[in-house]
């Protein structure tokens, strides 16, 4: 009798190990299988945020509007993340709001902007080729020549001049003006 409390003893420790060694594998397929999905989705992201439907500029109420607001330095920044909008809107938005579309004009700005945003949609910012050369990129703020851009940008010399993040990096690459994207502005606080 002894011998088989043992016996059974000694199974059901084997199967405890067994499902422990089990949950390990699980959690490390879970875990490998978030990764791959993390990369498809920031894969989608680039390739599938670049055709979202702009909302129309006059059916957004700032007043009412859903954003994210907060303080860097001498600057606000709000975050629109629940609208899509051309680039034209997105700057006319901006400057209802009191400001511009978001300049950046240090690698530092540029982290702490990436800190905030990296998981988020990609999202326009206030710089744009006038001269639809791909040498003529400005601030709409008027501000420094700081660049960030994503390997081979920005490319299509006069087609696409508008500039938006690409969240995940925190690189800059340019699209079509009339595509939707989500909106980031910029203003000085008032002290």
């Amino acid at each position: 009798m002894k011998a088989l409390l043992i016996l059974i003893g000694g199974l059901a420790m084997a199967f405890a190990i067994s499902l422990d060694t089990n949950d390990k594998y699980a959690k490390m397929e879970m875990d490998m299988a978030t990764d791959i999905e993390a990369d498809i989705e920031a894969d989608i992201e680039i390739k599938s945020n670049y055709n979202m439907t702009a909302t129309p500029l006059e059916d957004i109420d700032l007043e009412y509007v859903h954003k994210e607001c907060f303080p860097w330095g001498v600057h606000e920044y709000c975050y629109f993340p629940h609208i899509s909008v051309t680039w034209g809107d997105a700057e006319t938005l901006c400057q209802r709001w009191g400001g511009h579309l978001a300049s950046m004009n240090s690698y530092h700005e540029r982290c702490f902007l990436h800190q905030r945003l990296h998981r988020r949609p990609c999202y326009w910012i206030g710089f744009v080729d006038n001269s639809g050369t791909n040498t003529g990129y400005q601030w709409t703020d008027g501000s420094g020549g700081f660049t960030f851009w994503h390997g081979g940008q920005p490319d299509h010399r006069g087609i696409q001049m508008c500039t938006r993040v690409i969240s995940r990096h925190g690189t800059w690459d340019n699209i079509h003006c009339w595509a939707g994207q989500r909106v980031l502005c910029k203003k000085l606080l008032r002290i």
